[in-house]
């Protein structure tokens, strides 16, 4: 399941994973996609609901890994993370810094029960697979 923002067109997570996962080979018949993924409460919280996922690896930078993976836990998902960093890149502090905001934001959304915005019908992960050869959707 690849899960991300993509919102706008300077900022547009998605078709990056997806593209990554086609020119690497990855059977697109097993990708599910969730366009509505805007954080990382929402897209824990819709792999439950919506994907109903159970358990999970997830895959992600380091320094937000362990709160997806706390978010994962809370809402029912046995979630254990793989972290995608090669390294430290730019503007990593300020993402460091804006990790101690979006943790306290994540122990309000879990405490609350926030429900996303976006939600939707559910999607079978074992039936066909919603990933399309257009990365432009």
């Amino acid at each position: 399941m690849l899960s991300g923002d993509n919102g706008q067109d300077e900022h547009d997570e998605l078709t990056v994973m997806k593209l990554y996962c086609y020119e690497n080979g990855v059977d697109t018949n097993k990708i599910y996609v969730d366009y509505a993924g805007f954080d990382s409460y929402s897209t824990m919280y819709r792999a439950k609901k919506i994907f109903k996922v159970d358990s999970a690896i997830l895959v992600s930078q380091k320094y937000h890994l362990n709160r997806c993976i706390y978010i994962g836990n809370k809402l029912g998902i046995k979630s254990c993370g793989f972290s995608a960093n090669k390294g430290e890149y730019l503007g990593y502090k300020y993402v460091s810094f804006r990790e101690c905001l979006a943790i306290t934001k994540a122990v309000i959304d879990v405490w609350r029960g926030r429900e996303p915005r976006f939600l939707g019908e559910t999607i079978d992960i074992n039936g066909k697979a919603n990933y399309t050869k257009d990365l432009s959707k």
